[in-house]
């Protein structure tokens, strides 16, 4: 069993864990034969780490979070230059997903919430194909903001299955927001946001080239396939995130020098 001590790196004020794809799917095993309930996870890029900066809203949903995965090379290069630590790797939410379900094959039940119409279902069957994992349901909410009675229909329906994990798939920071409103009412032992990774499981979008998400180009892949969705992301937040993370390289470089002398 893990220790609840987190070792964690602030990127920009947003808590970042170091630890690898084992670590975090021994993490949420311990959670769930713990017997725990309200827990959840964000899975953070540069996207996530910008938002949370914008809205103070978002910021206290990845404050609370009991575990937030680095998922983008520039988060991953970020937090290691600030936190000196050289273990710190990326891991995205479509190889947590995988790497769960591969590990725990049938043992746990999983619902899956978010998504287009059929893609939660068809992300579901190739991971129930691929892992023999336990689905105990799914569900795509409209692509609206929901009515109260909706909101208490939906959680009431989740907490009936009482899954052991809840996948989310509302895009950020959608997702990051829904958890930490609910993670205390809906009966399931722990949450994760895991965005596209629902369209990239259920293979309705094609994720980059291996040698590319490699070299770290992942971004530019998906830039290219959905320009209009993601042209905020990348050329207002990207350029933002660059500039506030060489200002705080630098101004950590400045206090370690009037620290020396």
């Amino acid at each position: 069993m893990m220790s609840d001590v987190r070792e964690t790196v602030d990127v920009l004020g947003v808590r970042i864990d170091v630890l690898c794809a084992a670590q975090a799917v021994r993490r949420l095993e311990d959670w769930i034969q713990q017997g725990d309930t309200g827990r959840y996870v964000t899975v953070t890029g540069m996207h996530g780490v910008m938002e949370a900066r914008d809205s103070e809203e978002v910021e206290l949903a990845h404050e609370q979070a009991d575990m937030s995965v680095p998922d983008g090379v520039s988060v991953t290069a970020l937090g290691r230059v600030l936190g000196s630590s050289s273990r710190m790797s990326r891991l995205t939410g479509t190889t947590l997903v995988r790497e769960f379900c591969r590990r725990t094959g049938s043992r746990y039940g999983h619902f899956f919430y978010g998504g287009p119409p059929s893609v939660a279902s068809q992300m579901a069957a190739n991971l129930q194909r691929a892992y023999g994992i336990r689905v105990l349901g799914c569900f795509s909410p409209p692509f609206r903001e929901l009515t109260a009675s909706e909101r208490t229909e939906i959680r009431a329906m989740i907490s009936q299955r009482k899954p052991n994990v809840l996948w989310i798939g509302l895009s950020t920071p959608k997702q990051e927001l829904w958890m930490r409103e609910n993670c205390h009412e809906v009966d399931c032992n722990v949450m994760v946001g895991v965005g596209a990774a629902f369209d990239f499981v259920a293979g309705t979008k094609e994720r980059a080239p291996g040698w590319l998400r490699k070299a770290g180009g992942e971004w530019l892949y998906r830039f290219y396939k959905e320009p209009v969705r993601l042209r905020r992301r990348v050329l207002v937040q990207g350029p933002r995130f660059v500039a506030l993370g060489l200002w705080r390289c630098l101004v950590n470089w400045l206090t370690g020098l009037r620290k020396d002398n």
